[in-house]
């Protein structure tokens, strides 16, 4: 703290300042009490509302592909013919494999003529018309996002695609629980969205943005505060028009707010600019602003 006070009385440059003098009013402010929304973005694993692997039961050779990737299938339709194998004394009927699934063919793995067995993948189809958007949140940041005071946890959520365009929907959040693979200490969230352009696909890299507003917290303007060695500070004034350097705890850093944790009350009045003319323990001329901003 000794240090932080003695970097207070030196401008930005680490220079000695001269208090300010009389005739020169600095702004002063009370901190605002207003909602904010906090936003965080998380990586998500995007999976479509049903997707089913086709496979070859048994071996032979693909005699027909009667589809094309990309191309919307209804389930039961007829997706490929297969020449079962068998021996020189056997005669075997082609079987066909039909689709298990509305949806559209992501993915075709075999051409005609090629040889399958048992366990062969032979196309992937996906019903696309709603997503789902897997993402864990460490708890300890939960409980950070969403304090016991806040209105409500977050229920709806955007989605920001691979090329950093935002997804057209917004979607929400349906289901909540743990996951084989989520780091320990995690809450994994899903989240539904519509996809009737079928734009998002099974497998795609995005990122969900949640967004959580909390109520009646005190905030102060970025350029009323000023850093010492990682710690965020602000210039109280008291009745005597005394400036004082005192560190504050920073719940959340927004574009142009620091939303404040503790160290200052309501009821106090500090230096909201000129900060660089503005010694520790210097008697100053205060002029009163009406608000925090």
């Amino acid at each position: 703290m000794a240090c932080a006070l003695a970097c207070a009385s030196c401008n930005r440059n680490g220079e000695a300042v001269v208090p300010v003098t009389t005739g020169d009013l600095v702004p002063t402010a009370a901190p605002e009490t207003r909602d904010v929304v906090i936003s965080r973005e998380y990586a998500a694993d995007v999976r479509a509302m049903r997707h089913a692997e086709v496979r070859s039961w048994l071996p032979g050779n693909i005699r027909a592909v009667s589809v094309v990737e990309g191309q919307a299938v209804t389930g039961r339709q007829l997706l490929f013919t297969i020449q079962p194998r068998a021996n020189m004394h056997e005669r075997r009927a082609a079987v066909e494999i039909l689709a298990p699934i509305d949806g559209v063919v992501e993915q075709i793995a075999v051409g005609e003529e090629s040889a399958v067995d048992e366990t062969s993948v032979l196309a992937t189809i996906s019903d696309r018309s709603e997503i789902f958007a897997h993402f864990a949140v460490a708890d300890r940041e939960y409980r950070r996002l969403v304090p016991p005071d806040a209105a409500a946890a977050p229920t709806r959520v955007k989605l920001l695609l691979s090329d950093g365009s935002l997804f057209a929907h917004e979607g929400t959040i349906d289901s909540v629980g743990s996951e084989n693979g989520a780091p320990t200490g995690s809450i994994v969230y899903r989240a539904r969205f519509a996809n009737p352009e079928g734009i998002v696909k099974e497998g795609n890299r995005a990122r969900v943005v949640l967004e959580t507003r909390v109520g009646s917290v005190l905030v102060v303007p970025l350029r009323a505060a000023f850093e010492v060695q990682g710690e965020v500070y602000v210039y109280t004034v008291d009745q005597g028009h005394v400036a004082r350097a005192r560190r504050i705890e920073v719940r959340e850093r927004l574009d142009d707010l620091f939303v404040i944790e503790s160290g200052l009350e309501p009821s106090e009045r500090f230096v909201a600019d000129r900060l660089e003319t503005i010694t520790d323990g210097a008697r100053i001329d205060v002029q009163f602003s009406i608000a925090g901003n």
